[in-house]
């Protein structure tokens, strides 16, 4: 794992060893088993964990989605921007992000990224920020769900799909 460089990134260097320990468990983990779920309590830093898993696998030239609530979208965004806020703007970050409300929508465009046009089938790692929102797929009328799409659309269809996930609330 430390032949990609991630021991020389920024991101890397910002982690607590306890955390250092949780993202190479869970890379471990997602390449064994095709995902993880890293279930923290709040404030003990899921999302830097995350930045440095998606850091992993930018430097194996993944494509890399991040599925976030849209009142947290700004919290991932940020680290993919030239901003004076971006602690983290050597590392030069280039995944995708979009809401998990994108999900029920096929047109229109969330940030940069048209809804119309997007291949949902070609990323390597998704990312789920409070990814207990997924936990039920009850039936509608009107469509699919947002599960259902995102297992159909993303993880299922084209490239291997790779999935980590981030809750605060595990039991859920």
């Amino acid at each position: 794992k430390t032949r990609t460089g991630i021991k020389d990134t920024v991101i890397w260097n910002k982690l607590y060893k306890f955390q250092r320990d949780g993202v190479l468990g869970a890379i471990e983990k997602i390449e064994k088993y095709n995902g993880c779920i890293i279930a923290d309590s709040v404030g003990l830093g899921k999302t830097f964990e995350a930045l440095a898993i998606i850091k992993y696998y930018e430097l194996r030239n993944d494509r890399v989605l991040v599925l976030c609530p849209k009142r947290l979208r700004e919290n991932w965004t940020l680290y993919t921007i030239n901003d004076t806020r971006n602690i983290l703007v050597k590392d030069r970050f280039n995944f995708d992000v979009l809401n998990h409300t994108d999900l029920s929508r096929y047109n229109g465009r969330s940030g940069e990224i048209n809804l119309e046009t997007i291949n949902w089938g070609n990323y390597d790692l998704v990312v789920i920020d409070e990814s207990h929102n997924f936990r039920n797929n009850p039936p509608r009328k009107d469509g699919i769900t947002r599960y259902s799409r995102l297992m159909n659309d993303i993880i299922r269809s084209g490239v291997k799909t790779k999935v980590l996930m981030l809750s605060a609330t595990p039991v859920n």
